[in-house]
């Protein structure tokens, strides 16, 4: 064996990995973005682990029990992923379709497996040995270091290719029985859905069947007796190095044995089913190609609309070739594990199931269809180009499809909430809320899928089978519309207050209206003018910049989070870390942005001012004092109510340290970086497509509306008086930016406004 050629090979697969996922700017930026968003997670994932070392440490023998118990079902997690991801490379490498190779069949084997190797390494390995050397660190333990993260990579390598020799047998299998393409479809399905049930459910279940909850803590999680699969016995060799680790007993031998094992046999098992199927009879003709050949299918009825038409061919296509959505499974899985919740307590298993209805029905809506629409089938492109069917039908269409599959999902799924113990007023409330959700679920997936498309038309257009959606669009689709849904219905049938309750309808409402919309126009957009120039959508630049400062919101709370929870600090220290946290988020969209769109930072106006733009700063300087004293004035005369910044509540707490911190603070990070977002990005954005006048007031509207926040807890006369302030002071801002063309005078003016009133706020509590 040529270990040059095997390397080669891997080489190359790997670059092709990076060309599919990080190729251009925007996906790069996404990717990058996504990082910082989930900032928080990772943080407390880290600060987990290395409590439980600290544990560990202590003699808390509760932590080996859940390892011995626990370990079996995620292996076999792990082993239901490699099986499911099984195809993506060994079936779909550059070289397969012409099977023009001169490279042995077990070179091209070993090096394909590299490749897989490397992109597990990085994608699931990785993170989870990062974990593993956080909980070494807690327990003190040079030793658990190095014991865990080999113990742990050999595992994950033998589940990930079982798993791969598992799903390459099931293929080879249905491959010689004698079915139908579309029983064969079915089967493949079903089996790849059983898998994800069974994979997410194992593990809560043998745990609950075994729980001694007495007390709170991991003593109430953990199970009692001998582990029911003797794999478990494999988590010992997690613990070497730490007080929990009994020393080497037969049982914790015997499953390393198995686990070493089973590497060489799967490799071989590989080795072995994927020539049979790299050598295999051709693919049977797509329902397309049938189609076109004279075959007459099922007949579907009379359509008189062209939508209708569509909506009639995607169904068909679903029935035909049902394996070509296999990636719902990754839905099922969150699904399957409340379901699982609620056979654990059957009290709630009624509700559990209602609920996961529910959440199915919204996921479905969007992504059984909307997620790979500009790639997905050589059909749709060709009626592009052949037919005068404009690009909205198609997408109109797949929406109407994804709400004919989702809406009577939800209504199933509300009516078992409501037999499960949910009242009906709530339970009508749940409904309707979710099903207005559908229509923006399937929007939303249309605009992720044309964001970050799974596949390129050229490529499909050559292949027999679709390539599924992108992992990173279901899991993104998955998390927004998902967290709509829970954000609404905790609104609707909690009591969180009146202030929280219609800052989170709010939120609901105007983040549905941004992504649903915004997605629609984004993936008509996509696929009308794809490879070329887009017209300019004002509608879109709107929905853009306030989708922009929606996301900057969400970053800069999971960027101060992670903050604080990689650096927990108290007192003003922790302050300035949350506050230059945050706004550390928001300088992570505008990067973004700038970044992934291609524009260039010099496309913000970013220059040193002349004197000019100084005559305009301090123009804008005496407006904005005049805005303020307009204010006081009508609270002083009128007695108008006023909503008070969380800031201002921080000073009353910290005193004239915080007051002054934040003078500096308001001129250094405040002023620059809301700028950068709403003047040079959301503002700039809208002059391309309105006049420069109503971009200076949709820019200030935005900016007005993303302090809603800040001034929630207060009465809604307050917030309106504050936000309309706003409003007024972002029109000055916006204006100082439109006349110097320049980001740096609007930040000025907005920090030296806002260092001022600090800088008051200050000598009033000296």
């Amino acid at each position: 064996m040529n270990v040059d050629r095997v390397r080669a090979i891997a080489r190359a697969e790997r670059r092709r990995d990076r060309h599919r996922y990080a190729a251009s700017r925007r996906q790069r930026a996404l990717l990058a973005l996504a990082a910082v968003v989930f900032l928080p997670v990772v943080g407390l994932l880290l600060l987990g682990a290395y409590r439980l070392g600290q544990g560990v440490a202590g003699g808390d023998t509760a932590v080996r029990q859940l390892a011995r118990w626990y370990l079996p079902g995620s292996a076999l997690l792990f082993v239901f992923l490699g099986a499911l991801n099984a195809g993506r490379r060994l079936l779909n490498f550059a070289a397969e379709p012409l099977l023009l190779t001169a490279v042995p069949t077990r070179e091209l084997v070993y090096g394909l497996l590299v490749a897989d190797a490397t992109s597990w390494v990085l994608g699931l390995v990785g993170p989870a040995v990062v974990l593993v050397a956080a909980f070494a660190v807690g327990a003190g333990s040079p030793v658990a270091l190095v014991a865990g993260v080999l113990a742990l990579g050999l595992l994950s390598v033998a589940c990930l290719l079982t798993g791969i020799a598992v799903g390459l047998a099931a293929r080879v299998l249905l491959r010689r029985v004698p079915l139908s393409p579309s029983t064969r479809s079915v089967l493949g399905t079903v089996g790849t859905v059983g898998g994800a049930l069974m994979a997410g459910g194992a593990g809560a279940l043998i745990g609950a069947g075994g729980a001694d909850a007495q007390d709170l803590g991991l003593d109430a999680l953990a199970p009692t007796g001998p582990p029911p699969v003797p794999l478990g016995y494999y988590a010992d060799w997690l613990l070497v190095g730490t007080p929990l680790f009994e020393g080497v007993t037969p049982a914790a031998v015997g499953s390393l044995a198995v686990v070493a094992l089973a590497v060489p046999l799967a490799v071989g098992a590989i080795h072995r089913l994927l020539p049979s199927l790299w050598y295999a009879d051709p693919a049977l003709p797509t329902p397309e190609g049938e189609a076109a050949t004279g075959g007459r299918g099922r007949s579907w009825g009379r359509h008189r609309t062209r939508t209708g038409l569509v909506v009639a061919g995607l169904f068909r296509r679903a029935v035909r070739t049902p394996l070509r959505y296999a990636h719902v499974a990754y839905y099922l899985i969150v699904v399957g594990l409340l379901v699982v919740g609620g056979v654990t307590n059957p009290e709630v298993l009624v509700l559990m199931t209602g609920g996961a209805l529910v959440l199915l029905g919204v996921w479905l809506a969007g992504g059984l269809f909307g997620l790979n629409p500009v790639g997905e089938e050589g059909a749709m492109l060709d009626q592009l180009v052949l037919s005068a069917t404009p690009a909205a039908t198609f997408v109109r269409a797949r929406i109407v499809a994804g709400v004919v599959v989702g809406a009577p999902l939800v209504a199933v799924g509300t009516g078992l909430t409501v037999v499960g113990g949910l009242a009906p007023t709530d339970g009508l409330l749940v409904g309707a809320l979710c099903l207005a959700l559908t229509p923006v679920s399937a929007a939303a997936a249309l605009g992720l899928g044309t964001l970050y498309p799974g596949t390129e038309p050229g490529t499909v257009l050559d292949t027999a089978e679709t390539v599924p959606p992108e992992t990173v669009a279901v899991v993104a689709h998955a998390g927004l519309t998902g967290a709509f849904a829970v954000l609404g219905v905790v609104g609707l049938v909690t009591d969180p207050g009146l202030g929280v309750r219609v800052f989170l309808l709010g939120t609901v409402g105007v983040g549905a209206v941004l992504l649903g919309d915004g997605g629609y126009r984004y993936a008509v957009a996509g696929v009308r003018d794809y490879g070329r120039e887009r017209a300019p959508d004002p509608v879109f630049a709107l929905e853009l910049g306030a989708g922009l400062a929606l996301v900057g919101l969400v970053a800069a709370n999971s960027v101060s989070l992670a903050a604080l929870a990689f650096l927990p600090l108290s007192g003003t220290p922790g302050f300035v870390l949350a506050f230059v946290g945050a706004y550390a988020g928001y300088a992570a969209v505008v990067a973004t942005y700038v970044y992934g769109s291609g524009r260039g930072w010099r496309w913000l106006g970013l220059r040193w001012p002349d004197a000019g733009d100084l005559r305009v700063l301090g123009v804008g300087l005496a407006a904005s004092f005049g805005v303020y004293a307009a204010l006081v004035g009508a609270v002083t005369v009128v007695g108008l109510p006023v909503a008070q910044h969380s800031l201002g509540r921080d000073v009353a707490a910290g005193g004239p340290g915080v007051a002054l911190v934040l003078v500096a603070l308001s001129v250094l990070v405040v002023g620059p970086v809301e700028e950068l977002l709403f003047r040079g990005v959301v503002q700039r954005r809208l002059a391309e497509t309105v006049p420069e006048s109503t971009a200076v007031g949709l820019a200030a509207l935005v900016f007005a509306l993303a302090h809603l926040p800040v001034y929630a807890t207060a009465g809604p006369v307050a917030v309106a008086v504050s936000l309309g302030t706003l409003v007024v002071l972002g029109a000055v801002w916006g204006w100082v930016y439109a006349r110097t063309g320049s980001v740096v005078p609007a930040a000025l003016c907005h920090g030296c406004y806002n260092g001022a009133l600090f800088g008051v706020a200050y000598v009033a509590l000296l």
